[in-house]
């Protein structure tokens, strides 16, 4: 069957089983072949049908390796690691999270704990061994049972670099009898976090730091007081494996097609034919040696011949494949043993072997669980043994920077975290060479886990003894650090949850790219800095006059604010502007003070809620992931935090500002520089560091009767404002002087020292009231503070001013004696010394003034007088000024201390004929 010589039209863009099927069978139609049968049982129907599903796999084929040269389309992890690595950005391998782990030993028990000791969670019914979270020890730690855990005897503040500590169990005390050495790691915990601490130096009853603290920790055995444990060690997460052999170097004939090996092969012979070459000088004039030369390079001739005809044929059987290669081996032979005889070693690369070395050897990795990566730590090593001698090989990015004998081989990873060893080709790092033993070293654990919570690793693997049985050992703090491998969605699917990386690779190249290389804006700076995991926020100013750049640093939480620093100062250092000086230091706090009074609930706990608002403060004026450097804090931050905790009914702020100031006010805000952190620690020692109060609010009511001798010696507005004062809030005599209970006759007796008070008037108490009920006493609770909701004032006047008409029949006579009778009755009736004062008067009325007129004019005196009309003498204002007004009245009231003035008597004479 012919198909014609003329070159057919092919659609190209076919790439499926039917398309090919149907361009073969059109193609067949147009050779005007007489071939026509087109039924499925047909033979040539049939063989069309094979070729069109081989041409659909390897279109395919085709496809996926096309694909795979696109950053659009690529699939696989290493292709897209290559792409992302053009654009200077690194896809994540993710790292294993680190942290520390407490040990607990029994009473008497020192020991020394290895590395590699692993700790784990306590193992769930039925669960595999090797999918148990487990973590080992990274260096060797010396345990005592008496470092189980410190007591702390003073209250340690944030950046204090020294600790006052005592042993917690009965013994020695001074803590370097206890074999508390410097190197050692404590972790001081409190209910909310805590760090890990390095000790520098150890006295008998303190210890300093290597870098000071970074929070502020509680002396004493409260709920808020603070844990020091000993017998600290570091741990990572995941478990390292022995040294195991997983693959040998080279191919062996069968392994790979027998034209290729015997390629290779070739290769190996010219290299030693080579190194034979170098020395001809040495063995030309001998004529062993010169006939082995002529004799090998005749069989490689020979050899090489013979591949060219089978390589045109395509075909070369095994036994002759091996025949060739025993060939070769002996032209191989004759070559070293040129060397020999002239005087060389034989390079280590070209000792016999049955396998021959591949350009760009791999090697994959098969295990259960895949290995795990930690930043800055070689947690996969690799050796290569070749005739007895190992040597390491180094892990690298990738082999483009590599020369022909770097032992250098690059860590593939697919999507599943399992991986692949690649090696050099002899151009680009060395080859591996062929009968090489290649062992490998490795963590292995859940590439894509993540950190691990505190207390979450409570098992010793293995046991072991002299451990607490009860709590043999637990991590005090959460691990930190931990990433997942970045794997993109569409290789592992949009289903599985664990996939954490976006499919937009492109946009994060186009973020890394966006980073500048070299700083020269205070932006710049400010991206690269916080880009670090250990600073949390950067200020920074350029000079560009003076080619000066100031750097202030705020360290994240949980991170050495020294180390973070020093590494700051480090980074700058390399990336700065060449001429460029960069200065960096760390934030300085500015420390406020903070007192509110808060009502609590009645079915809440005061101590509880105190605790809690002193937490939410702490945690509103402390690190965060908020920008803060520099940040204005208003007084309404305050109340947001307060009135935020459940169980605060009421709150008020009273004190809102500096620390270092000598008296609390209530500022609106509080501004810092640029370089500062308004901060609060709240240390009962420490009162510069901030301090924070928290008052319970006792509220009441009050009700305060004023009395004044005169309408026009009316108390101003003064008065409320004063007894407000001296009543309510912190600066309160309750609260200063820590009343028990507030009562009428406490308050009366306070009431004597307001300014003028017994003289120009008099003040006393009417009525307390909690609520809208009257009540005998206000109890005051420790920490408690007097508040009044409302404080009424009912005034009065009390030296009531009254007139009087009195009815004189007289029948004449002494021309003194209406004089006489008007004094004496003033007298009597009027001012401190009147009869009303003297007798006690609840009131004057018509039938006591009588009374009291009978002394006046007794029998006998020739004349009678009797008491007629009783008028309430008044002063009203009014448009034209104020005005005096008199009206009639039955009584006139008198209270305690009141002093009655007679402003009007008149005496009407009755003519009596004699």
């Amino acid at each position: 069957m012919s198909l014609g010589r003329r070159a057919p039209d092919v659609d190209y863009l076919t790439r499926d089983y039917e398309g090919f099927r149907q361009l073969l069978v059109s193609l067949v139609d147009r050779a005007g072949t007489r071939w026509t049968e087109r039924a499925t049982a047909d033979l040539g129907v049939m063989v069309l049908e094979m070729l069109a599903h081989q041409l659909d796999l390897l279109a395919y084929a085709g496809d996926r390796v096309a694909e795979e040269g696109f950053l659009g389309s690529a699939r696989r992890r290493e292709s897209l690691r290559r792409h992302a690595a053009l654009g200077d950005y690194r896809l994540d391998r993710g790292n294993a999270t680190r942290g520390y782990q407490h040990f607990r030993l029994q009473a008497g028990v020192a020991r020394t704990l290895p590395a590699g000791t692993q700790v784990g969670q306590e193992p769930a019914p039925g669960q595999p061994p090797e999918q148990r979270l487990v973590a080992e020890t990274l260096e060797d730690v010396a345990l005592d049972a008496r470092r189980n855990e410190l007591a702390l005897t003073r209250s340690a503040a944030a950046g204090s670099a020294v600790l006052r500590l005592a042993p917690a169990v009965e013994g020695p005390r001074d803590l370097r009898a206890i074999g508390l050495r410097p190197g050692m790691l404590l972790a001081i915990v409190d209910r909310e976090q805590g760090e890990i601490a390095t000790v520098a130096s150890v006295q008998a009853g303190a210890v300093e730091l290597r870098a000071p603290l970074g929070r502020t920790y509680l002396a004493g055995r409260g709920k808020d007081a603070a844990r020091v444990l000993g017998n600290i060690a570091p741990i990572r997460r995941g478990r390292t494996s022995g040294w195991e052999l997983v693959d040998r170097g080279g191919k062996a004939l069968g392994e790979v097609p027998p034209g290729v090996f015997l390629a290779r092969r070739i290769d190996q012979v010219r290299a030693l034919r080579d190194e034979v070459e170098a020395a001809r000088a040495r063995w030309l004039g001998d004529r062993a040696l010169a006939e082995r030369w002529e004799i090998a390079n005749a069989t490689v001739d020979c050899v090489v011949r013979e591949l060219r005809v089978a390589g045109a044929a395509s075909v070369m059987t095994l036994e002759r494949a091996k025949a060739l290669d025993e060939q070769l081996r002996s032209a191989a032979q004759l070559f070293r043993e040129m060397l020999q005889g002239s005087g060389r070693a034989v390079p280590g690369a070209l000792q016999p072997t049955r396998r021959v070395p591949m350009p760009r050897q791999e090697i994959a990795l098969q295990s259960e669980q895949p290995p795990l990566w930690a930043d800055g730590v070689e947690t996969l090593k690799v050796r290569v043994g070749v005739a007895g001698r190992w040597a390491p090989w180094t892990e690298v990015d990738d082999l483009l920077r590599s020369g022909p004998d770097d032992r250098h081989y690059v860590a593939e990873i697919d999507g599943d975290g399992q991986v692949t060893l690649r090696f050099g080709d002899g151009v680009n790092g060395a080859v591996l060479p062929g009968d090489s033993r290649v062992m490998v070293q490795r963590v292995t654990g859940d590439v894509f886990a993540g950190d691990v919570g505190a207390h979450a690793l409570r098992v010793v693997v293995g046991g072991g003894d002299g451990f607490d049985p009860e709590e043999p050992t637990t991590n005090p703090l959460p691990t930190t650090g931990g990433r997942p491998l970045e794997v993109p969605r569409r290789e592992r699917g949009a289903s599985d949850g664990r996939a954490g990386a976006s499919d937009d690779i492109a946009q994060r190249m186009r973020r890394a790219l966006s980073v500048p290389v070299v700083p020269v804006t205070a932006a710049d700076y400010t991206a690269l800095l916080e880009a670090r995991p250990d600073i949390a926020e950067a200020a920074v100013s350029v000079s560009a006059a003076r080619r000066r750049v100031d750097v202030v640093l705020r360290p994240s939480p949980g991170h050495d604010p020294a180390r973070a620093l020093e590494g700051a100062r480090a980074f700058l250092r390399d990336a700065r502007l060449a001429g460029t000086d960069a200065w960096a230091r760390l934030a300085e706090p500015l420390y406020v003070a903070i007192a509110l009074i808060v009502e609590i609930h009645p079915e809440i706990s005061p101590a509880d809620l105190r605790s809690r608002l002193r937490r939410a403060l702490l945690s509103a004026f402390g690190d965060g992931d908020e920008r803060i450097l520099g940040r204005r804090r208003a007084r309404a931050e305050v109340y947001a935090a307060v009135e935020a905790v459940a169980g605060v009914v009421w709150s008020q702020v009273v004190g809102f500002s500096l620390a270092s100031q000598p008296e609390l006010t209530a500022q609106e805000e509080i501004v810092p520089g640029p370089h500062e952190v308004v901060r609060c620690l709240d240390l009962p020692d420490s009162p510069l560091a901030g301090r924070i109060t928290i008052w319970a609010a006792r509220r009441y009511r009050l009700q305060i009767e004023v009395a004044f001798p005169d309408p026009d010696d009316r108390p101003g507005a003064w008065l409320s404002g004063a007894l407000m004062a001296l009543l309510s809030g912190p600066d309160a005599a309750p609260a200063r002087e820590r009343w028990p209970e507030i009562t009428a006759a406490r308050l009366d007796a306070l009431f004597q020292r307001v300014p003028r008070a017994g003289e120009a008037f008099r003040l006393s108490t009417r009525r307390l009231m909690i609520g809208g009920r009257a009540v005998d006493r206000v109890p005051l609770a420790d920490g408690e503070l007097p508040i009044v909701d409302s404080l009424e004032l009912s005034e009065r006047v009390s030296m009531p001013h009254f007139g009087l008409q009195i009815e004189l029949v007289w029948g004449g006579g002494d021309e003194g004696l209406m004089e006489a009778l008007r004094a004496r009755i003033q007298g009597m009736l009027s001012g401190p010394g009147a009869v009303p004062v003297a007798e006690g008067w609840t009131e004057i009325t018509v039938p006591r003034v009588n009374g009291a007129l009978e002394g006046v004019a007794p029998p006998g005196a020739g004349y009678r007088l009797s008491a007629r009309m009783l008028t309430l003498v008044e002063r009203r204002a009014g448009r034209a000024g104020a005005r005096v007004v008199q009206r009639a009245v039955e009584r006139v009231p008198l209270r305690p201390g009141d002093v009655p003035v007679l402003e009007t008597l008149q005496i009407a004479v009755i003519a009596r004929s004699p």
